[in-house]
């Protein structure tokens, strides 16, 4: 900044005050006008409103949620005991801890947002809201049995999904993403850290379906867990699927290119697509490729080939698919002779297990970068990011909490959503059709309505919702009538 705009640094008016008589005069009448007006608009403040609430529409999510009995569900499998003078099961602690982390409270410090929400008491039905030390006791009282039952309900959410939508074919992409630590929280570590070097971090490992970008499996770790021999991982991907979908195939990126993981992929008998990290040998192929001219254009910018062979530690050789892209030439200051300058490569290689056209190989892994934008819903969008518990297990627990939110938010906004805004992210979401400022009154026969603002967009979005939501009352009931007894 430079010294003389700053504001400390300005020269005092040293005028005399008989020269400056003319302006103050002048700024006390404005002021006087401007008080004088203030006080005309002023209203007075009563905080005796019960029935108002920053979340107008959360009543659509509370329907939801009655509709595929996700209390029941809670309450079925966790099997956390409260003692014998406790107010709130953990049923309901867990109930009200999905309703924050779906309107945006990430934080057990800013859940008194809730708590001092009249109009949310009243859509839940509660007289009182507990204090957000109860929730911390909450996850203080889990163990590793409890990280258990809520994979439970994730995988019981998926379940009762794919019951009601049908089988399918999938493939599942897996990624890492680095939690940044700013405390001293148990199991940090410094490791990998692209943003905050030298910090210490975890590590959240995520496999989502691409079809239907639900969360399958999460892990979280220790900021040096490495992306080898992750079969345990693996095994949960495959036990958590629906038993109605069918694994095509899995796709990652060069963090899980090793021996050991594609073992695992091929004893499942399914393809993968993982993207090979560019070792020596590798290397070595490329060169060829291009000494003998092995390369099949696809458009002016990328070509593919392909070369079956071993790395020298492994026991086999498998198939490698190779991209070439030309980049454009660099701009240079220095004027150009009339020489013909060699282009320039990027190149990406990925292993697989598929016997499609190279080029497919290639196109069918792309779709892979999803998860990015998954992952960055879960972080932007359910607080993913935010490991602030000193307790490694709290922060675990807490983690598949926002994972179960995210699969929730995921199937209502699919189910009851009008086209045009099933796209829109989390906090979009939010701003423009959940929380939405609203009073509820009521209109007799113990019934009562939700009053909003004038907004013609939002009423065709909200008519829409409340059409698709009694389709899908009535799409469960049919299914209900058709299981057996």
């Amino acid at each position: 900044m430079i010294p003389q705009e700053m504001e400390s640094n300005q020269v005092p008016d040293r005028r005399p005050r008989r020269e400056r008589r003319p302006e103050i005069l002048a700024e006390k009448r404005r002021l006087k006008k401007a008080l004088k007006q203030a006080r005309k608009k002023a209203m007075a403040v009563d905080f005796d409103n019960v029935t108002v609430t920053g979340h107008g529409n959360m009543q659509f999510i509370e329907e939801f949620k009655l509709a595929i009995g996700f209390k029941e569900l809670l309450a079925e499998k966790v099997s956390l005991e409260k003692g014998s003078n406790s107010v709130y099961s953990p049923a309901d602690l867990l109930d009200w801890l999905t309703d924050a982390l779906a309107l945006g409270v990430s934080r057990f410090d800013h859940l008194d947002e809730l708590k001092n929400d009249p109009g949310y008491l009243l859509t839940k039905g509660l007289e009182r809201f507990p204090d957000e030390s109860t929730f911390r006791n909450l996850f203080s009282d889990m163990t590793d049995h409890t990280f258990e039952e809520l994979e439970a309900i994730l995988v019981a959410l998926l379940n009762k999904r794919a019951k009601l939508e049908g089988p399918r074919s999938i493939w599942v992409d897996i990624d890492d993403t680095v939690i940044v630590l700013y405390g001293n929280q148990e199991k940090g570590e410094i490791g990998y850290n692209p943003n905050k070097r030298g910090r210490k971090s975890y590590l959240l490992r995520v496999a989502t379906i691409h079809e239907t970008r639900e969360v399958v499996a999460m892990e979280l770790l220790g900021g040096k867990a490495s992306a080898h021999g992750i079969g345990d991982f693996f095994e949960k991907i495959t036990k958590n699927l629906p038993s109605n979908y069918v694994l095509e195939g899995i796709r990652a990126d060069s963090g899980f290119f090793s021996e050991s993981n594609l073992t695992w992929i091929e004893d499942q008998e399914v393809d993968y697509h993982v993207k090979a990290k560019q070792y020596s040998t590798i290397k070595k192929v490329i060169t060829h490729l291009n000494k003998m001219e092995k390369w099949e254009e696809i458009d002016d910018t990328y070509s593919v080939a392909e070369c079956r062979f071993p790395l020298e530690t492994w026991s086999f050789a498998r198939r490698f698919v190779f991209i070439r892209e030309e980049m454009p030439p660099k701009e240079s200051k220095q004027p150009q002779l009339d020489l013909e300058i060699p282009p320039e490569y990027k190149y990406q290689v990925i292993v697989t297990r598929s016997e499609d056209p190279a080029v497919e190989v290639w196109r069918n892994y792309n779709p892979r970068c999803d998860i990015e934008n998954c992952i960055k819903e879960l972080q932007y969008g359910f607080g993913s990011d935010e490991a602030s518990q000193q307790v490694f297990l709290k922060n675990a627990c807490f983690a598949m909490c926002k994972a179960i939110t995210y699969n929730l938010m995921l199937w209502f906004k699919s189910s009851l959503f009008p086209d045009e805004v099933k796209s829109y992210q989390a906090e979009t979401l939010r701003r423009q059709i959940i929380s939405i400022p609203g009073n509820i009154v009521s209109v007799g026969g113990g019934r009562k309505r939700i009053r909003l603002a004038p907004n013609p967009w939002l009423k065709k979005i909200i008519c829409a919702i409340e059409r698709n939501l009694a389709l899908f009352f009535e799409t469960l009931w049919k299914q209900t009538a058709m299981d057996p007894a």
